[in-house]
């Protein structure tokens, strides 16, 4: 499974604000996710996520959370830890922080991914028009 947000809001529920299924592969690109029940976001078995910009808060966990084999890069991003911290998880040690502008444009990314043709496609109509 391939997710890809740009410039969304995210208020979860009495669970976490994002859970990430195993295998998953995630790009969020300034969006805020935000926990009133326990983390902003929680990335399970083998799950590969990168938060570039926005902002992420924790609820009554951690503001991330990161369980066995999977990786969460954060990169600028603003983030309000939970009742029990910033991090946590089994896996805590897989979040890196990495310094803002470290990675490609989300675009670039899109636009070199098949599973993201589409997106890319759209975001770059929209673009035209906003142009006219």
């Amino acid at each position: 499974t391939a997710l890809w947000l740009v410039d969304t809001r995210i208020v979860g529920t009495a669970s976490a604000g994002t859970e990430l299924a195993d295998d998953t592969e995630a790009w969020l690109s300034g969006v805020t996710v935000e926990a009133p029940g326990e983390n902003a976001i929680f990335a399970y078995d083998r799950a590969r996520v990168r938060v570039v910009g926005g902002k992420l808060v924790g609820g009554s966990e951690h503001a991330v959370a990161v369980d066995d084999d999977a990786e969460l890069v954060l990169e600028g991003v603003e983030v309000a830890p939970g009742a029990l911290g910033t991090i946590g998880g089994p896996r805590a040690d897989r979040v890196t922080s990495i310094a803002p502008g470290s990675s490609p444009a989300w675009r670039v990314v899109a636009a070199g991914d098949p599973r993201f043709e589409v997106l890319a496609e759209a975001f770059g109509s929209i673009d035209e028009n906003e142009r006219r």
